[in-house]
């Protein structure tokens, strides 16, 4: 997360997989990363990062849900 001067707000780094997947098959897997609340002009970004360049990754399908609660 990024304010709008361009300053990180929030960053949070983790695996994808961390369960060995089984080969040939196909997973559906469920992501739910709380953040802090955003200021007007801040960007949130997700994005997906073979650190080490040492893994084969297929993703498809990728659906992604924003929900935020407002105060009362």
């Amino acid at each position: 997360m990024k304010h709008a001067d361009g300053s990180q707000a929030y960053y949070e780094p983790f695996h994808i997989n961390p369960i060995p997947a089984t080969l040939g098959k196909w997973e559906q897997v469920e992501y739910r990363i709380p953040v802090p609340a955003l200021l007007p002009g801040d960007r949130l970004s997700f994005y997906f990062w073979n650190q080490g360049g040492d893994a084969q990754v297929l993703i498809d399908d990728v659906f992604m849900r924003i929900s935020a609660v407002r105060p009362y």
